[in-house]
């Protein structure tokens, strides 16, 4: 009889517009979307029932400002191709746009106080951090800017194009699924200075083959390179990454050393560590430097102009 009673009340709220999210969350229908209110009287976008391919968030529901976007809000929309965020929004995270395969734009105001888009992708501005890269943007390689701390939760996940990664020496932590099912996805070198690397931040990445992790990273969650069968890690002896990859079996090489006084190093695709123009063990020519100010940071595109437009430094 109870059993009865609960599924009666379920199909009530349901009838009403409002269904448990979680315990205290109360769901609400706003024409196709869904959401609740939190604490301070703001509004959680829960999911949108809609098929639009283009699609203005608005900034309020029912006289609740639209602060936040949930976790799989937009799961339901593989045809959408084209999204506005409000000047409302404050938190989000790649794991809203989940399943939204064909989602290759992204816009938010330039006013914005806390997001903002470069090169079609999602920050967050106050926490540096890279919160979402278009599930369809086809790059096939993407170098995080300069100054990002934190690549967020699923924030490259799904993505079918990238085929390497270049991640800052400013970069300090890697969120869980950052990088899951990005199946084209072959290298990636995590510089010194990341402390760690979330959950399943690399699972189902079929073709993955080298990743370096430094001797900084100490936190390595579970399940980082499950169904990744073509993985090598790249390692220094007696790091926390070593004894990783030997709890989960996983395969790795050490990191080829050189003279640790030896100046202007760089790391080679292929595990050695360089002082020279090439690649000893490969034959790879050391990258060339890229051009950044070297008063404020500002790292220009394609060739550089003779004064840095952010500070007029002289290049």
């Amino acid at each position: 009889m109870k059993k009865l009673l609960v599924v009666l009340c379920a199909l009530m709220l349901l009838a009403l517009g409002c269904t448990s999210a979680m315990a205290g969350d109360t769901v609400y229908s706003c024409g196709e979307y869904r959401y609740s209110v939190l604490p301070d009287g703001t509004a959680r976008i829960m999911a949108y029932a809609g098929k639009a391919k283009t699609l203005t968030i608005p900034s309020e529901l029912e006289g609740h400002r639209v602060t936040d976007i949930g976790p799989e809000a937009f799961s339901t929309c593989p045809d959408l191709s084209s999204i506005v965020l409000p000047l409302s929004v404050e938190r989000i995270n790649g794991k809203s746009f989940w399943n939204c395969i064909s989602l290759i734009d992204i816009q938010v105001s330039p006013d914005h106080r806390t997001l903002m888009v470069l090169d079609g992708v999602l920050f967050e501005r106050n926490e540096r951090c890279l919160i979402y890269y278009p599930h369809a943007k086809a790059e096939t390689t993407y170098c995080v800017p300069k100054g990002i701390v934190s690549i967020g939760r699923s924030a490259f996940e799904g993505n079918r194009y990238l085929t390497e990664i270049i991640i800052p020496d400013s970069m300090i932590c890697i969120g869980n699924d950052a990088f899951r099912d990005c199946d084209s996805l072959v290298s990636v070198t995590i510089p010194e200075g990341v402390t760690s690397i979330g959950a399943g931040a690399f699972i189902s990445c079929d073709s993955l083959e080298h990743v370096f992790i430094p001797n900084s990273v100490q936190t390595i969650g579970e399940a980082v390179f499950i169904y990744c069968p073509n993985v090598t890690l790249t390692v220094t002896p007696g790091s926390y990454a070593e004894q990783y990859a030997i709890d989960n079996s996983i395969p790795y090489v050490h990191a080829k050393k050189v003279d640790s006084a030896a100046a202007d190093t760089w790391l080679c695709p292929c595990g050695a560590v360089n002082n020279t123009n090439f690649c000893p063990d490969c034959g790879t020519a050391r990258p060339e430097p890229e051009p950044t100010c070297a008063n404020c940071g500002y790292d220009p595109k394609g060739d550089p102009p003779n004064f840095c437009p952010e500070c007029g430094t002289k290049f």
